[in-house]
């Protein structure tokens, strides 16, 4: 409610009248009383609460679950009973506020509204002037118990009268007594002389929080983090008018409190405080403490400064000042409280980004959705919360915080080898994927659990890294029997998704030693036809003399460095498949199906095959990203699925 009238004026009054009958029939009494209630001012009438509570009417500006006692300042009332119609006051020091209900009444403050708790039990019968008043009915309770107004948001903000109703009625109770009523309140919401207004800055629209570049390490955030700068101003409601001036304080509440800076950065650290009072503040501003500021002097309008260290910190500025009863609103939403940052939409996350996305109004923030046309299985792993938040990634080497698109699938490599590339992943799988080094994930010995990414979250959905190693030689620390001597595996019992794979192995020094072997076999057989190796060479159908051009060029070792490095990216990219579930193709290709399985990292093609495009290869592509056809996943073969082909469909990323 707006601040009573000066001068005495009560915020309502509550006027009750019953009619009560004995159960004998032999008593009847009526009553009507009219209770006025406002604000505690020292010297004047009525029982007072303790020095230090509001002086004033308002109710709109409590925060929701706080309540407010407003206390009896008049009284007046009729009964009629056995002595006929009598007048009647009451003498407001014999009340007991402890005993009695009617010296005050009590506003509790809700989300939305207000419930305002009174008593309709007749104050009369224990009045200065009414001897004759019956006072077994009156004693009597009313339902309903306890007697209540409940109070709209509309109620509380409109200015205006205010005016409810409520019927009553008397139950047979211990004083066997039965009895009708209504009990009426009206409040004279008279707009105050002033009022207190939020009045953020133009960039507060925009404003997506970021920690300052000094909490973060030197990694790179773009925008990079600001502080926010925040006016409230108290000012005359009527033109002309002149605002007064008081003590304003300012409270941070509703903080959020993640782990860390972002999703992973950094390791090992507790929850804090996400939003604080920057400790430099404009003169005349002191900081109390993290979430709590006030101004020196008093003012008529002052600034505060407002950093984030969270890049999804969230919280509500309040500022009020007690000595005028006045707490600052926010107009565009009609609230008692600024929301830091912007979120019109209620999900804690800044409404700029969700514009942005494409996502605003959506409020679903554990939601997981991102979607790869042709791809079978929905979302990525990561919550819209955690794309929002972000997650700390090697951009070209260098660390830098990164936001997600939700709507578009992504996942994570750890490649310390450097051998997967990222680009050629995206242009087979359609899913983008960023690179991080171990510092960037959970860590620890357990080979699943290690590779959590968004380490820091605050759900059960985890998001996991595939790590892929590149093993140094031709030997095998998991392997010592050498049981498995191909170029590549990944060790996963059955690969589902990521979280399945502990790891992606790739051996250049083997595939470095198929190439060699290639260059031996091809001399071989362009030396001697009618060898072995020359006949293998002629069941490849090509002409002698492009045999003998691509062994002049492998003759060079840096084509046959070249070559092997497109096998290792296509060895890469192909292990990383399993990691998402993909399987190895036959040999043979589907009849009818050649092209797609061939262009396809997760086929293996026969011998001869092989061979043939080696040669090609070292004669037409040597410069290639990779060898053979290898482009992309096969897809548009779902009748094949079954037979492990139609890879692209199956691609899964999300470990949930």
């Amino acid at each position: 409610m707006a601040c009573a009238q000066q001068g005495g004026a009560p915020c309502f009054t509550i006027t009750v009248e019953t009619k009560m009958q004995a159960s004998d029939g032999k008593q009847s009494e009526e009553h009507r009383f009219q209770a006025e209630y406002g604000r505690a001012s020292e010297g004047g009438a009525g029982i007072k609460p303790a020095l230090g509570l509001p002086q004033g009417c308002s109710v709109a500006t409590m925060e929701a679950g706080m309540t407010r006692r407003f206390y009896l300042s008049n009284i007046s009332g009729v009964a009629n009973g056995r002595c006929g119609t009598q007048s009647a006051s009451v003498s407001l020091g014999k009340f007991d506020p402890a005993r009695n209900r009617d010296v005050y009444v009590t506003v509790e403050r809700k989300e939305k509204g207000a419930t305002l708790e009174f008593s309709s039990s007749s104050p009369l019968p224990s009045s200065d002037t009414c001897d004759c008043c019956v006072s077994m009915c009156a004693a009597q309770v009313f339902q309903p118990w306890p007697n209540q107004f409940e109070l709209s948001e509309d109620d509380l903000t409109n200015l205006g009268s205010v005016s409810k109703t409520l019927a009553l009625t008397m139950a047979p109770g211990d004083n066997e007594c039965t009895g009708k009523g209504t009990a009426t309140l009206n409040a004279k919401l008279n707009p105050p002389d002033e009022e207190m207004e939020f009045l953020p800055p133009e960039s507060y629209v925009s404003w997506i929080p970021a920690p300052l570049p000094a909490e973060m390490g030197g990694i790179r955030v773009e925008p990079a983090g600001t502080a926010l700068r925040v006016k409230v101003k108290i000012q005359p409601k009527k033109p002309g008018g002149e605002a007064r001036e008081g003590v304003i304080q300012f409270e941070l509440q509703g903080v959020t409190r993640h782990k860390g800076r972002t999703g992973n950065y950094p390791n090992g650290v507790s929850e804090k405080d996400d939003l604080r009072f920057a400790a430099e503040q404009p003169s005349g501003i002191v900081v109390d403490g993290p979430k709590s500021a006030h101004t020196t002097e008093k003012v008529s309008e002052a600034t505060v400064v407002i950093e984030a260290l969270d890049t999804a910190a969230y919280g509500k500025l309040t500022a009020s000042s007690k000595e005028l009863d006045l707490k600052a609103i926010y107009k565009p939403t009609n609230t008692y409280a600024l929301v830091i940052p912007q979120d019109d939409d209620n999900n804690k996350i800044a409404d700029e980004w969700e514009r942005q996305m494409g996502i605003f109004g959506q409020a679903d923030v554990q939601a997981d959705k991102d979607i790869t046309v042709g791809q079978d299985r929905k979302g990525d792993g990561l919550t819209v919360m955690d794309e929002y938040r972000g997650l700390v990634i090697l951009d070209n080497g260098v660390r830098a915080h990164k936001r997600f698109n939700p709507q578009v699938k992504e996942m994570f490599a750890v490649d310390a080898g450097g051998i997967f590339d990222s680009a050629l992943w995206l242009s087979a799988s359609g899913v983008t994927a960023y690179k991080v080094d171990e510092s960037m994930i959970a860590g620890g010995g357990d080979p699943e659990e290690s590779r959590v990414v968004n380490f820091n979250g605050s759900g059960d959905r985890k998001k996991y890294a595939v790590r892929v190693l590149t093993m140094p030689g031709d030997d095998d620390p998991d392997d010592p029997g050498k049981t498995n001597p191909s170029t590549g595996y990944t060790a996963c019992g059955e690969c589902r998704m990521p979280k399945d794979a502990d790891y992606c192995k790739v051996f250049p020094s083997r595939i470095r030693a198929q190439v060699e072997g290639l260059f031996s076999w091809l001399s071989a057989a362009v030396a001697d036809p009618a060898s072995a190796q020359g006949q293998e060479l002629a069941k490849l159908g090509l002409p002698p003399w492009l045999a003998q051009q691509a062994l002049e060029r492998l003759r060079n070792p840096a084509a046959r460095a070249a070559l092997a490095s497109q096998l290792i990216t296509q060895n890469a990219i192909h292990e990383v498949g399993h990691a998402v579930s993909l399987v190895d193709h036959k040999s043979g290709s589907p009849k009818g199906a050649e092209n797609p399985v061939r262009e396809c990292p997760m086929y293996y093609p026969a011998d001869i095959t092989y061979w043939r495009y080696v040669v090609l290869q070292t004669l037409f592509r040597p410069d290639a990203s990779m060898p053979m056809r290898y482009t992309k996943f096969c897809r548009g073969l779902k009748a094949l699925q079954g037979e492990g082909y139609n890879c692209f469909a199956r691609v899964n990323v999300a470990d949930w």
